[in-house]
């Protein structure tokens, strides 16, 4: 298989928005690049910031994404489908629903280096980093994240506020 470039990368995830299918199609192309993590290591670059725009458009954002030990992220939702790949360290995602009762525990997936994760527009989630190491991911959306109308979710009631910085800073914790 050829080595990890972000340019062809960000080309192919292009194409497989705008496709017929196109979460089954950006989900195989998941799939094919994490097969090599290795790689993608390799070749992505380094990133000052925990979370960074590689490309976006109004059919797709893609997201370089790491997650340091002892924060655990808010449940949050994005309201178009996500794909999360994962190239070192181990993410944890807990994922919710929102019911009568509150939030809801419904199961939690780890994933490591090789590992996707596809997460519907309405999916909830919560994520941290495992094992005392940054997880490094690349997280791709189908459609223009940075404009989208996100929620939070508070970790006791279920209630939901919008997903801005001063929000998220109140109900990430510290683990």
């Amino acid at each position: 298989m050829a080595q990890f470039s972000l340019e062809n990368f960000v080309a192919a995830a292009r194409e497989a928005a705008v496709c017929e299918g196109p979460s089954k199609a950006t989900l195989a192309l998941m799939k094919r690049t994490f097969a090599q993590p290795g790689s993608i290591a390799a070749n992505i670059g380094a990133y000052d910031k925990d979370d960074e725009i590689l490309f976006e458009d109004s059919t797709v954002s893609i997201q370089y994404v790491r997650f340091k030990p002892g924060i655990l992220v808010p449940p949050h939702d994005h309201q178009i489908p996500a794909f999360i790949g994962v190239y070192q360290g181990v993410e944890e995602n807990r994922l919710y629903r929102v019911d009568d009762t509150g939030l809801t525990h419904v199961t939690t997936k780890n994933i490591g280096p090789g590992d996707v994760l596809s997460i519907g527009p309405n999916g909830i989630h919560a994520v941290q980093a495992l094992n005392n190491e940054a997880s490094e991911a690349i997280h791709v959306y189908l459609g223009k994240l940075t404009t989208v109308e996100r929620s939070l979710f508070d970790w006791e009631t279920g209630a939901s506020t919008p997903f801005t910085d001063e929000n998220y800073n109140q109900l990430v914790k510290h683990v």
